[in-house]
């Protein structure tokens, strides 16, 4: 990270327009250059993808999208934020399920009654 592009992370863009607010500090990064555009990454919800073309950071924008908060973060981050959202939603999915069987079971041992 550097002044030439950005010194500060964002998780998530809280509201469209907090996005729409970020959009106007990048679009002339890149028109002048001091970030180019990347091949897009295979991050799960990954969109666009930059390099500064001082330090060398690479970034990953993730454009919100609905309930999606979107992010732009470093590329190590990126990947590192979206294998925990991947993790928390193996485990509410586990969670679910293991709801259903108990709702099922009662519903098997009332209708066995």
């Amino acid at each position: 990270m550097c002044d030439n592009c950005f010194t500060t992370e964002i998780y998530q863009f809280n509201t469209y327009l907090d996005f729409e607010e970020f959009e106007h500090l990048l679009h002339p990064k890149i028109s002048h250059n001091h970030i180019i555009a990347s091949p897009i990454l295979p991050l799960r919800h990954s969109h666009e993808a930059y390099k500064c073309s001082i330090c060398h950071e690479q970034w990953v924008l993730s454009v919100p999208e609905n309930a999606w908060r979107g992010y732009f973060l470093p590329l190590e981050k990126a990947a590192m934020f979206e294998a925990d959202i991947e993790k928390q939603d193996k485990e509410s999915s586990r969670s679910c399920i293991i709801i259903l069987v108990i709702i099922i079971l009662f519903i098997v041992a009332a209708i066995i009654n």
